[in-house]
């Protein structure tokens, strides 16, 4: 027997009412069955519309990086894109390509012609800026269209999407450049 709580009287009722086993409908079913529903209704052509309208507006002018700023402070810092191997890895014939453990560092194998040169495709003066180094860099925007920004340079640009280069990179400012320094890669913020 339950003990009474606050000096209320607990009765056990028992089952109260049918029960019933949860059955969930596929998802993939129900996603079917729901776009059915739109195209019996005359809703689909219009919703297929929408999606097209969506993917060319985020090609226009791609989501902006979050948590980039302004170069405010500048600095300069190094990233060293040495890999370590986390599995063997061997030809087709059972060769060894590279053990677990091994460590690579592309640098040694390849250096990059261009650096490449962050900067807020919505800020005039980071575009301007950025004309006077077409020749050592590639431009990549964090915010901004990168239609408008090629027609403004005259060459092509880049997107750095969902933030994975400045993520990775540490770049927490723009104008930010990174460029190959010796077996290290050189990330500089600076002010336009």
């Amino acid at each position: 027997m339950l003990e009474p709580l606050f000096g209320a009287d607990i009765i056990d009722l028992g089952p109260f009412g049918p029960v019933f086993s949860v059955e969930e409908e596929n998802m993939i079913t129900a996603l079917k069955r729901k776009l059915q529903l739109y195209e019996d209704d005359g809703k689909l052509d219009a919703l297929k519309e929408q999606w097209k309208q969506k993917i060319k507006e985020n090609f226009k002018r791609p989501t902006a990086v979050t948590g980039i700023t302004p170069t405010m402070i500048e600095r300069s810092f190094h990233h060293d894109p040495t890999l370590v191997i986390d599995h063997d890895i061997k030809t087709p014939k059972g060769d060894y390509l590279s053990r677990k453990g091994d460590k690579l560092n592309p640098l040694l194998v390849i250096k990059p012609e261009k650096g490449f040169l962050f900067i807020n495709g919505d800020d005039a003066d980071q575009i301007n800026f950025s004309k006077q180094h077409l020749e050592t860099v590639d431009v990549v925007l964090v915010a901004g269209s990168p239609l408008d920004v090629e027609s403004q340079l005259n060459v092509p640009v880049f997107f750095d999407q969902g933030g994975f280069l400045t993520t990775h990179y540490g770049i927490q400012q723009v104008p930010a450049f990174l460029s190959v320094d010796h077996n290290l890669l050189l990330i500089r913020e600076v002010k336009p």
